[in-house]
């Protein structure tokens, strides 16, 4: 029983800096969501820790501000504990969240559509409580069992009135991939229009199933087109540049997301909940499924307003729940919150009054102020739009000159039969290439993609679909051709055979000949690079304690402090699995936390051996010391192409594009791009592109 009161049911998520439970409230007899913050942190890196205290602090107050919402996930308390742990009971939302959707790719539209309406919904909520999230992602919706939404996790919220103040002291926090320019950029506080461009990305992603950042801007573009018109035109608005020709609020996105539904050829407006128009007399607040005054009619964009024009607008006073009465024509209105002594302006236009009264379930009295002349031209649709990609500049990415290895034992000698033909430069269809899910992923298809247009193929590239079930069953529907993936990942994840013992020339066999028995799939050159766990210590420290060998590291155990991800330390594949093969051993201490800390840890001393992955960017970085695997424990992996056997009849030619990547792949050349990826923030498409010419094989 926690706190008392609380009886926990199961762990949603954990990691280094804390932990969320599912828990039933024995007092009020309901299901809650409990976060706590891991005291240890305090010790490992004091300011992550005030950090993170900071963010409680700021989710509980915004989530008192808002109070409750139907598209906002509920703050109930911030119970206090005798040790000091802090802690934060949430509204539990049995769906999961939105991130967890697209692991499985884009989604219909129909669905698309409405997450985003109930999104903006619960962001409007905020806004109008002086409240900006600034971390606007997929994994910070949740879903509920209805399939509705609700947004969470407003820890790095701007919480404060925006007039007269006008900037911060450096920055912002957030995610890049989803900041706007104004938040990534710049000192000064947002404005809501930020939270706008960030789920406008997060809209862009639904309908694609692509982070529209990890994208070329000629991807994005193509890939915008070919959703229906109203909603190119939707997510171009929102995510302009300047923020002057974005929505003038979250209630018009609202508004254009009905007109958008209602466009011809869309969608069923029934199909997503969104109501048919209705007359300003039929408008209702409701608590559960609020209704939007929608105007017939084709979506025709509110004009854009430059930075430097004057806002035409009308005032409306957001006075407490009561009856919604609307004044006359103008251009826009400023609804004004009042909460205390705060004030909050935000711009709408005269269609979003009643989108505001029922995404806030508040009233909207307006009082008429003089108008300024709205401008003279309105675009014709925002179909006209400009699509504005906000990529990070690049820098050039080091020579990486590796030596010239030798040819991995485990790659076979020769093509296989079916390419033995004379012909290896031909290409008769479009390649379909995929990747999973993360950095190294991104790079590696980032080569193959690159290496096959340099031979003439035609490439259709399709990043981040998901782990390895999602890339596999693409495969066997042929969505994509060829993806990179791992020897001992194949081997464990879907032929489910033994992985522990064997050498890197028998894993290979192994996957390669049940690949092709069972799906007719090839497994071509493995890199020399074997990105598997891995337990790594600072120079200094491997000297210190005479350690280089996992051996010499559990004889020495009872000293050592170990850090890593909390659960390594009762995973099947974690400590207990090392102790099944070298024996029984206590550590001195093992220090559970976030896997961003656990290098941080490592070299500022306050641990001595840290769980790793081969090919981490921070082992090359920091010199660090790989003990040896000398009971051959863990298993290895080897990053491959491994192609359908149908691409290669139809595509000979990828036999010799590919295979002149995978010989320069090595622990060290992968761990220094995955850093310039993850810790340099550069894009993974530009880091390949700069390896591959520097190592001579691109020419065009």
């Amino acid at each position: 029983m926690l706190l008392g009161r609380y009886q926990i049911e199961e762990t949603l998520g954990s990691g280094g800096f804390g932990t969320v439970v599912k828990a039933f409230d024995s007092q009020l007899k309901r299901t809650v969501a409990i976060k706590s913050l891991n005291p240890s942190l305090s010790t490992i890196d004091p300011t992550q820790y005030r950090s993170h205290e900071e963010r409680f602090r700021r989710e509980a107050e915004a989530g008192a501000r808002m109070g409750v919402h139907s598209n906002l996930v509920a703050v109930y308390d911030q119970p206090a504990a005798s040790d000091g742990t802090l802690y934060l009971c949430l509204e539990y939302v049995s769906g999961g969240t939105l991130a967890d959707r697209l692991r499985g790719g884009a989604l219909p539209l129909a669905d698309a559509l409405r997450i985003t309406e109930d999104a903006a919904r619960g962001l409007l909520a905020a806004h109008v409580h002086g409240i900006v999230h600034r971390d606007v992602k997929p994994a910070n919706i949740f879903l509920a069992a209805d399939g509705h939404a609700k947004v969470g996790d407003f820890g790095i919220a701007q919480i404060d009135d925006l007039s007269g103040r006008t900037s911060t002291t450096a920055g912002h926090p957030g995610t890049p991939l989803y900041m706007s320019p104004e938040q990534e950029h710049s000192s000064a506080y947002v404005r809501p229009s930020s939270d706008q461009y960030s789920l406008g990305l997060v809209l862009f992603e639904i309908v694609t199933g692509r982070i529209y950042k990890r994208l070329e801007p000629r991807q994005a573009a193509t890939l915008l087109a070919q959703q229906p018109a109203g909603v190119a035109a939707l997510v171009q608005r929102m995510i302009a540049s300047d923020s002057g020709e974005r929505f003038e609020s979250m209630a018009d996105v609202i508004v254009g997301i009905g007109d958008v539904v209602r466009s011809p050829g869309t969608i069923s407006p029934g199909l997503i909940g969104i109501t048919p128009p209705l007359s300003d007399d039929d408008i209702t607040t409701r608590h559960v499924t609020p209704h939007v005054n929608l105007s017939p009619g084709p979506f025709v964009a509110p004009p854009p307003r430059a930075p430097s024009e004057p806002q035409y607008r009308r005032r409306a006073v957001l006075i407490g729940v009561g009856v919604l009465a609307v004044g006359g024509g103008a251009a826009g209105l400023a609804a004004t919150a009042l909460h205390g002594k705060e004030t909050t302006v935000v711009t709408v236009t005269p269609q979003s009054a009643a989108a505001i009264a029922t995404a806030t379930m508040t009233t909207v009295a307006v009082a008429p102020t003089a108008s300024d002349v709205p401008p003279t031209t309105m675009p014709p649709t925002l179909a006209a739009v400009t699509l504005a990609p906000i990529i990070p500049p690049s820098t050039p990415v080091p020579t990486i000159l590796p030596p010239t290895p030798a040819p991995p034992t485990s790659s076979p000698a020769t093509a296989p039969p079916a390419l033995s033909n004379g012909i290896t430069g031909s290409f008769a269809k479009t390649i379909k290439v995929g990747t999973k899910d993360f950095t190294e992923e991104f790079i590696v298809g980032n080569m193959y993609k690159l290496m096959l247009e340099q031979a003439g193929a035609k490439v259709n590239y399709k990043e981040n679909l998901g782990g390895t079930p999602v890339c596999q069953a693409a495969m066997q529907k042929g969505d994509i051709d060829l993806y990179p993936e791992y020897t001992g990942t194949g081997l464990a994840t879907v032929l489910k055979q033994p992985t522990i013992g064997l050498t890197a020339q028998q894993t290979y066999d192994q996957v390669a000949k049940g690949y092709k028995d069972q799906y007719n799939f090839v497994w071509l050159a493995p890199a020399p690079m074997n990105d598997t766990q891995a337990l790594a210590m600072t120079q200094a420290g491997s000297q210190k304690f005479g350690v280089k060998t996992i051996s010499d590291m559990v004889a020495k155990a009872s000293q050592l402090t170990m850090i890593g991800p909390p659960e390594f330390q009762t995973r099947e594949d974690g400590l207990p699995n090392i102790m099944k093969a070298y024996g029984t051993f206590k550590l001195k201490q093992y220090l559970g936390v976030d896997f961003t800390l656990k290098y941080r840890g490592l070299i500022n001393g306050q641990a001595d051996v840290a769980v790793a992955f081969a090919t981490d960017g921070d082992i090359a970085a920091n010199r660090l010391v790989m003990l040896q695997d000398d009971k051959h424990l863990f298993p290895v992996f080897q990053i491959t192409p491994v192609v359908t056997q149908t691409a290669l009849n139809a595509n000979p030619g990828i036999w010799d594009a590919l295979n002149k990547v995978s010989p320069l792949l090595t622990d060290k050349v992968m761990a220094t791009l995955n850093y310039e990826v993850d810790s340099k923030k550069r894009e993974p498409a530009a880091v390949a592109k700069e390896f591959l010419t520097n190592q001579g094989l691109l020419t065009k």
